[in-house]
């Protein structure tokens, strides 16, 4: 009955990176490199690797291969910062590449598979198809355009956490 619950300081901090995420866009021009993340070498149980696949794909990169991940621009602090909140003795190899030809990786659907946009899609389209309706109803209930409204922030921002926020490049 008297139980209290707080986040962690790791899930404190993924919540301030979801909230830069949908609300400020922050997205740096990205010079061509990339990072790339080892998570099928780094020494930890089958449980953390797990975890930090999961995680790395919620921060925006691409399952390349198993246990090899991209994501366009520097990250590595941020992949140091998030292999510690997972588990502080975790060691993950990082480096960073500049691809001369990104045509087979597109051409075998490693890119659009790997940072999942046809769910990144199906997320906007769900926004534009379920909501598209009601914000041209003049008619509409001062109660009832208050639930829409909360839903649709509620359904944008999931679209927006699925997006990877691939440069334009």
């Amino acid at each position: 009955r008297r139980s209290r619950y707080r986040l962690s300081g790791f899930g404190r901090s993924e919540f301030a990176q979801a909230e830069r995420r949908i609300y400020h866009h922050d997205r740096p021009d990205w010079d061509g490199r990339w990072t790339l993340v080892f998570s099928g070498m780094a020494d930890t149980s089958p449980h953390s690797a797990a975890a930090l696949d999961r995680h790395l794909r919620w921060h925006g990169f691409a399952t390349l291969s198993s246990g090899v991940h991209a994501a366009p621009g520097l990250v590595e602090a941020d992949v140091a910062t998030l292999a510690k909140g997972l588990d502080p003795a975790l060691r993950v190899p990082v480096a960073t590449a500049t691809f001369d030809d990104l045509g087979p990786l597109v051409e075998a659907g490693r890119l659009t598979n790997g940072f999942g946009l046809e769910r990144a899609a199906a997320g906007y389209r769900t926004v534009i198809e379920g909501f598209g309706a009601a914000a041209v109803d003049e008619a509409i209930e001062p109660r009832d355009a208050y639930l829409w409204r909360t839903m649709l922030v509620h359904q944008l921002r999931r679209a927006v956490l699925n997006d990877p926020w691939l440069p334009a490049d």
